[in-house]
């Protein structure tokens, strides 16, 4: 349990840092907060919902979807930010 809460902290912790101004330089700030703040919440969830039904898949069903929407949404905004380069130099 307290490892759950830990680690759901450092996930929150490190959302709030990424959205500070001082982070603002880093072009995927957006993108990498909310994958944080994804991983805070499905910590708690999860941790939630296997202590009510401790033989159920389906956390990780939706662990694996949201891995792949938000690691696609950090790919287009890497693609996007680094084809404007890309395109800037020819």
């Amino acid at each position: 349990m307290w490892l759950t809460i830990i680690s759901s902290v450092i996930f929150f912790a490190l959302a709030v840092i990424m959205f500070t101004p001082q982070m603002r330089f880093f072009f995927l700030y957006r993108s990498f907060s909310f994958y944080f703040l994804f991983e805070g919440i499905f910590s708690i969830i999860n941790f939630a919902v296997s202590e009510i039904w401790p033989e159920s898949n389906f956390m990780h069903t939706v662990y694996l979807i949201g891995c792949i929407i938000l690691g696609s949404y950090i790919l287009i905004c890497c693609y996007k930010h680094l084809g404007k380069k890309g395109t800037d130099n020819i």
